[in-house]
């Protein structure tokens, strides 16, 4: 940087010179060349003059005879004079001329001067501008990388303290895992102590239940031969008269169906009644009460007497 800084100074010190001594040299010549034009006006109204006062003179004295030559030998010192000095005048206006082309020569090459030194300023200028630049992006990208290396050094403890949280958040995950699986195998465990208490609270219920139809059968069966005991005992007395214990109505006053009437009566139990119904749906055109009778559940008089009491009602 010091180095540029240097030749940048001596660059521009030398570009004054020469401008300085062009300048100078310029003045020099533009002085020179008007005192040169102002001499060679004054000489050459001077002549002008001069001849003017010739021609006024020979004027006059072109009478006299005697003065006639002498005169006309003036003149011609005088015509001789003019042309020198009307050469003279040529020969300065031509070196006026060059002066003049010397002069803008001298500017020309001024100007040029001048615009290099203005690209030798732009090129200083630019290179400054870079090495500025290039210090800033170098101080820039220090800052950055120190900035980022500050970033990265964060982002690191944090995820530091994140792996931890995780394996903190899996540990707890494992435990809860493991007491989930111990909970569902305790609770798989009491599921089947309950379905193993249900199958035999179900298998008891299925043995009470087969239980209490047999002994609705064999009530049934009780009854029906007392009933059968009590008919014959009626039967063989005088004007006896069988009676059956059917209830055609219910407490709503609603009238019984055949089966219902049987059940209520105690001729028939539920089940069998649902599987006699079951057997009717099965087989079209076919009387409940055939049925009954056919499997031997009720004895024909006494569906006949509940279709009669039915009809009756």
């Amino acid at each position: 940087m010091t180095h540029v800084q240097d030749a940048s100074d001596l660059a521009k010190q030398s570009a004054l010179d020469s401008h300085t001594r062009l300048e100078a040299a310029i003045s020099a010549w533009k002085a020179s060349v008007s005192d040169a034009h102002a001499s060679l006006t004054s000489r050459l109204l001077q002549t002008h003059e001069l001849l003017d006062c010739l021609v006024r003179a020979f004027a006059e004295r072109q009478d006299r005879s005697n003065g006639a030559f002498a005169s006309l030998a003036q003149v011609d010192e005088l015509r001789a004079a003019l042309s020198v000095r009307e050469q003279e005048l040529a020969a300065a206006a031509a070196l006026t001329t060059d002066q003049a082309q010397r002069i803008g020569d001298l500017e020309s090459e001024l100007h040029a001067l001048r615009q290099r030194e203005a690209e030798a300023q732009s090129l200083v200028f630019t290179k400054e501008t870079e090495d500025r630049l290039k210090s800033g992006l170098r101080a820039e990208a220090v800052s950055e990388s120190v900035e980022h290396a500050d970033e990265l050094e964060r982002m690191r403890l944090e995820l530091s303290a994140l792996r931890h949280e995780l394996e903190s958040v899996r540990e707890t995950q494992e435990s809860e895992r493991r007491a989930g699986a111990s909970a569902l195998e305790q609770q798989a465990q009491w599921k089947n102590e309950l379905a193993q208490k249900l199958a035999v609270e179900s298998r008891a219920r299925q043995l009470l239940e087969d239980e209490c139809e047999d002994l609705r059968a064999d009530n049934l069966m009780l009854r029906r031969a007392n009933e059968s005991l009590s008919r014959e005992a009626t039967a063989s007395r005088p004007g006896g008269k069988t009676t059956y214990p059917f209830r055609i109505y219910d407490e709503s006053g609603r009238k019984r169906k055949l089966g219902e009437m049987l059940v209520d009566a105690g001729y028939l139990t539920s089940t069998q009644l649902d599987h006699a119904l079951v057997e009717q749906e099965s087989i079209r055109d076919t009387k409940l009460g055939a049925i009954l009778v056919n499997k031997g559940l009720v004895a024909e008089d006494v569906v006949a007497e509940g279709v009669a009491l039915q009809q009756a009602s």
